[in-house]
C-alpha cells in the first residue's frame, strides 16, 4: 500500500470515498435490496432491450393521426383510459415509443403538458353514442397506424 502524503503541520490527510468508489446493493432508487443499479442498465439488460425496441424518429401520417385523435378523445373526456392516465404516458405506451418522443413532437400551441384523463358523464344516451362512436374512430386509426408499420418492416427485411 501506498503512504498517504505528509502535510506541512506533520498530519497526513484522511482517505477519501468518492461517492463512485462506494458500492452497495442498496445504492438505488427505491431504496431496496435487488442487487441491481436501476440508473444504470447493463448491456442486454431487460430495459436496455426495452429501450431499444422503442419507435423513433420521424413520424408517420397514420401515427399523427392517430395520436390527434387520441388528444381530441382525452381532452373530451371520451377515450377508452383508466382514469388518472396522463396522455404523455399514453400515448408513448400506444405508440411504443419514449415519452420524450411525444413531448417533442407536441409543443408550443400543440403542448400536451400534464393533463390527466377524466371520463365523460355518460348519463344522456347521446353521450354515450358519442363516447363509443370517438373510440370506434380511434381504433380503427390504431389499427391503420399498426398495418403502416407492420408493411414498414416488411419493406426493411426485404432489403
Amino acid at each position: 500500500t501506498k503512504a498517504l502524503p505528509t502535510i506541512s503541520d506533520g498530519s497526513q490527510p484522511m482517505a477519501l470515498l468518492l461517492p463512485a468508489d462506494i458500492s452497495s446493493p442498496t445504492n438505488n432508487k427505491s431504496g431496496k435490496d435487488n442487487g441491481t443499479d436501476e440508473s444504470n442498465p447493463t448491456p442486454g439488460s431487460q430495459s436496455e432491450q426495452n429501450k431499444s425496441n422503442l419507435r423513433r424518429g420521424k413520424w408517420t401520417p397514420e401515427e399523427e393521426a392517430y395520436a390527434r385523435a387520441v388528444i381530441c378523445d382525452f381532452n373530451t373526456g371520451y377515450l377508452d383510459a383508466p382514469i388518472g392516465t396522463t396522455l404523455r404516458a399514453y400515448l408513448s405506451g400506444k405508440l411504443e415509443c419514449d415519452p420524450m418522443r411525444i413531448t417533442k413532437k407536441f409543443t408550443k400551441d400543440d403542448s400536451i403538458g400534464k393533463k390527466v384523463f377524466r371520463p365523460a358523464a355518460q348519463h344522456d344516451a347521446k353521450i354515450a353514442k358519442e363516447v363509443k362512436d370517438a373510440q370506434a374512430k380511434v381504433a380503427a386509426l390504431y389499427q391503420n397506424w399498426k398495418r403502416r408499420i407492420e408493411t414498414q418492416k416488411e419493406e426493411t427485411n426485404r432489403k
